[in-house]
């Protein structure tokens, strides 16, 4: 994406495979702008394989910067990025509250809505690891935020499963609940 003039806002982006000499996923020229849970990874460029800002001040937040090629992450040039909670391959260093461990994205993939993302996997440094305060209420994918203790980094909330709770019979975490519970009843009536 490429942005010279204006207020930008992007959420729940995900930007892949994407090449160009300044910004492989965006280009932020002379304005402020905002990037929201969006995920970066597998772009290209000489100068911020994710994001390149020149004389602006966009605000990043929950956003994943991973296996983006050619330099950095996120350059700034005459600029300052405020970039919060966020996942930062090499990190950023005048970012706060950044995290570095692998994120662990899955590939570009049909993940469920209308476009592709990169899904995390439990255990994600992404995952439960956002800031609430201006997150979207649903992921890319239109799944409800949160889903567990907190919000997922990035375009892609991981959804909670609604398995068993354990113990018991099982009838709960059965395929079709539904079904043993008509069933259950006539059963009991047959015994008399």
């Amino acid at each position: 994406m490429f942005s010279e003039l204006g207020f930008p806002e992007v959420t729940n982006c995900t930007f892949s495979g994407n090449e160009a000499y300044y910004g492989g996923g965006i280009y932020f020229g002379e304005q402020d702008g905002k990037v929201i849970n969006c995920t970066f990874s597998g772009n290209a460029a000489d100068l911020g394989s994710g994001l390149y800002v020149y004389n602006g001040t966009p605000e990043v937040k929950n956003c994943i910067f991973w296996n983006d090629g050619g330099g950095n992450e996120i350059v700034e040039n005459g600029a300052v990025a405020v970039v919060t909670q966020s996942v930062v391959r090499g990190g950023f260093p005048s970012g706060s509250s950044i995290i570095t461990a692998d994120p662990g994205l899955g590939p570009l993939a049909d993940n469920g809505g209308l476009t592709l993302t990169h899904a995390i996997a439990a255990g994600s440094s992404a995952l439960d690891s956002g800031s609430s305060a201006g997150a979207p209420s649903t992921d890319q994918r239109g799944v409800s935020r949160p889903q567990g203790s907190g919000y997922d980094i990035g375009a892609f909330e991981l959804a909670v499963s609604s398995g068993g709770v354990g113990g018991g019979c099982g009838i709960w975490g059965a395929p079709f609940p539904g079904v043993l519970l008509l069933i259950l009843p006539l059963a009991l009536l047959l015994r008399k």
